[in-house]
Order: C-alpha cells, then sequence, then structure tokens
C-alpha cells in the first residue's frame, strides 16, 4: 500500500514536471514570436519613439511647415502624406516619378520593397519633396 501510494505520487509530480516544462515552453516560444514581430514593426517605422511628437502634431491641426516633413515615417501613403501637407495628388508622384497604379493608395515602404530602393535615400527624397512644395507655396 505504501509503495502505490509512493508510485502515485512520483506520478504525480512527474506530470506536474511536465506540465511545467511544457508551460516554460510555450512561454518561450510566445517571448520569441513576439519578439520578432516587435523587430519586423521597428524596422517599418512603424513603432518609434517619435509617434507620440507625430500624433501630436497631427492632433493639433496646425498647418504644417517645410520643417515639420521629418515626421514622415515609411508606414504612411503617399494620399496620407499630401493630405498632411497639403499637396496637389500629382505633386509626388510626378517629382519623384511613381508610376505605381496604386498611387496615391500606395505605403512608402511598400513602394520602396518593390522598386528594390535604398529606403533611407528615398525616404529623404520624399522628404525634401515635401519641403520643395511648401516652400513653393
Amino acid at each position: 500500500m505504501v509503495v502505490k501510494n509512493k508510485t502515485k505520487t512520483e506520478n504525480m509530480e512527474k506530470w506536474i514536471r511536465l506540465s511545467i516544462l511544457l508551460f516554460a515552453i510555450i512561454l518561450i516560444v510566445l517571448f520569441i514570436f513576439f519578439l520578432k514581430q516587435y523587430i519586423i514593426l521597428k524596422k517599418a517605422d512603424i513603432i518609434n519613439i517619435r509617434e507620440t511628437e507625430i500624433s501630436s502634431l497631427i492632433k493639433s491641426h496646425n498647418k504644417f511647415s517645410a520643417q515639420d516633413a521629418d515626421i514622415i515615417r515609411s508606414w504612411m501613403t503617399f494620399d496620407y502624406i499630401n493630405k498632411l501637407f497639403n499637396i496637389s495628388q500629382s505633386y509626388l508622384q510626378t517629382t519623384l516619378n511613381i508610376t505605381s497604379s496604386h498611387y496615391p493608395k500606395l505605403v512608402v515602404s511598400d513602394y520602396i520593397e518593390d522598386n528594390k530602393l535604398d529606403k533611407n535615400i528615398f525616404l529623404q527624397s520624399l522628404i525634401s519633396a515635401v519641403k520643395g512644395y511648401i516652400n513653393q507655396h
């Protein structure tokens, strides 16, 4: 009888250890998954320290100046940028030679990726084009 109870206790402990191990593995896998997602979002400039700055600028509804063009990020669409800076719809398309049929509903990062462009160089060109438009008007 004592041996039988000891075996049941050992089995119970074995199942508890196995359950804890399984739970730990699940937590590690979830941690890795969410870390990878965070890295992807960070690379896409969706997560950025300046998000609060962008939010506050948009909420303030002030007229954007050429200095504000630095808030442009790759997650924005060309349509969104046109509306933020009150740019004519065809200006960026013409200035940056964008031939995509998806313009202006095209996400900047998708355009960069589809055309195999350097992200930083294109973003600087986009920012310069926006600044040029604002300074002309």
